[in-house]
């Protein structure tokens, strides 16, 4: 009993560690050099959970393939620190003070000091269109947490205040200690136009619309069977013409409205097999979908391949820190455009070697034998069964 128990939780822990590890093929390549290759959105939808921390390449030796990440999520919301024109600086013992010339709206200042240990750090901000009268825009107010840097030996720190646009912002910085604080710059933060990545269309196969008494419509997709990391969807609404209602999927809030495009922008969140879309329709009729598509950030690993060497990808989803390779260092030296490879059959899979080991044939194993002992044994019952019936034709 005890060994039979033995086997059953050996089984469990079997099942267990093949939840852990994912594979997808590569075709070989034809000459050797740098490629970057595409994961699958089923492993990346993986694989994101970990930080990649689990991606391993490998070839048919078993050997491990240096490699680093080109992910495309930075693309969407890039932004851009511009300096502003220092017009006057001055210090005394203990304070600095800094005039910078502006010619936009702004409603915050990002300040960039030699790193110092002073205490007492604080800051002031005041505004003026001719440098004579000055208009105070910020009251002293504590900057002693700073965790913002642009470079290894500075600190930066954000001052918000109430937008304006004031030609001439003053920056004035105070600490308790005999030592003046050194301003190196003095930057606004601007929001660069959303640089779209190369959006890959997720498959969600069928919807299924249930319309509730509780006002709200659940669409579900039940061929939905891999878990996708979604930063896309577009939505085509039937009926009715003009609509504007609020919405969940898996925790990410948003609205649908017909005043707007149908496409939404979001941050990055999780679709899974069982998830459902929830749309609140309140006092309105339900809202008639046609189609609904998602789609997945593009994810990218640069290395190098040799000539017609076959190699796969795999995630192990138990590994927490990720691969050290001195490859990282040098990727500003490799060429921006590389071809780009597309791995297929995703799967699970239980050891890094998936493919079963060549097996020796025993000789008890034989066809040959086997098919022997039937023979041997269906001639003997053939003979019994002789015997057994002359028996009994024999007896009175």
């Amino acid at each position: 009993m005890r060994f039979f128990y033995f086997l059953l939780s050996l089984m469990g822990c079997s099942s267990l560690f093949a939840q852990n590890l994912y594979k997808e093929s590569l075709a070989e390549v034809e000459k050797s050099g740098y490629y970057r290759i595409a994961l699958s959105q089923e492993m990346i939808g993986l694989a994101r959970d970990h930080a990649f921390n689990g991606i391993r390449i490998k070839d048919q030796q078993g050997r491990e393939l240096a490699y680093f990440i080109e992910d495309q999520t930075s693309l969407k919301n890039k932004v851009q620190y511009d300096d502003l024109k220092i017009v006057k600086t001055a210090t005394d013992s203990k304070n600095s003070f800094v005039i910078v010339e502006n010619d936009q709206q702004i409603q915050s200042l990002y300040v960039q000091i030699k790193s110092l240990d002073v205490l007492g750090k604080q800051a002031q901000i005041r505004g003026s269109h001719d440098r004579k009268q000055w208009y105070l825009v910020q009251a002293k107010l504590d900057i002693s947490k700073l965790d913002q840097h642009f470079n290894e030996n500075d600190e930066v720190f954000e001052l918000s205040f109430p937008k304006g646009n004031y030609p001439y912002y003053e920056i004035m910085l105070f600490n308790s200690q005999e030592q003046p604080i050194e301003i190196w710059s003095v930057k606004t933060r601007k929001k660069l136009p959303i640089v779209e990545p190369e959006w890959q269309l997720l498959s969600l196969g069928r919807l299924i619309q249930k319309d509730s008494s509780d006002k709200k419509s659940y669409i579900s997709f039940p061929d939905l069977k891999n878990q996708y990391v979604v930063g896309k969807i577009k939505m085509e609404v039937i009926s009715p013409k003009n609509y504007y209602r609020r919405s969940d999927w898996n925790g990410f809030e948003f609205v649908m409205s017909s005043k707007n495009s149908s496409t939404v922008f979001t941050d990055l969140f999780k679709v899974k097999s069982g998830d459902m879309l929830v749309v609140d329709n309140q006092s309105n009729e339900p809202l008639r979908f046609g189609t609904i598509h998602i789609y997945g950030i593009p994810v990218y690993l640069c290395v190098y391949l040799e000539e017609k060497q076959e190699i796969s990808i795999y995630l192990d989803v138990s590994l927490n820190e990720p691969p050290n390779y001195d490859i990282v260092h040098f990727k500003n030296d490799i060429p921006k455009e590389l071809p780009v490879l597309y791995t297929s059959n995703f799967k699970q899979v239980l050891s890094f070697n998936s493919e079963p080991p060549v097996r020796v044939e025993r000789w008890y194993e034989s066809k040959l034998l086997m098919w022997s002992v039937i023979i041997i044994v269906g001639l003997f019952l053939v003979w019994m069964c002789f015997r057994i019936a002359n028996d009994l034709q024999k007896k009175p």
